[in-house]
């Protein structure tokens, strides 16, 4: 389905660009029980936690080939970088 909006996209003149976060678990882990984010939002699972179990088990990085430009964050010092990356992409 993602290649197929990609094409579709591409061939109307787009640029496509990926910002994945691929940041540490425990990092994810620790915000997760600082925050105090309301649960009413979720309705199959009770917290975030569970949100985050599922999203463990099911992401994947994307692939080179899925987007004109791919930005990997691994850090949260890397937002600004990414963001000046994406802003002269856009810019092209």
């Amino acid at each position: 389905m993602i290649m197929l909006l990609y094409r579709r996209y591409r061939n109307k003149g787009f640029s496509t660009i990926i910002a994945y976060f691929d940041l540490p678990e425990i990092t994810l882990r620790k915000r997760i029980a600082k925050g105090n984010r309301d649960t009413t939002i979720l309705w199959t699972v009770p917290g975030f936690e569970q949100v985050l179990d599922r999203q463990m088990n099911e992401a994947s990085e994307p692939s080179a080939d899925e987007a004109d430009y791919l930005f990997v964050i691994r850090d949260e010092n890397d937002v600004l970088t990414i963001t000046e990356r994406v802003l002269n992409a856009i810019q092209k």
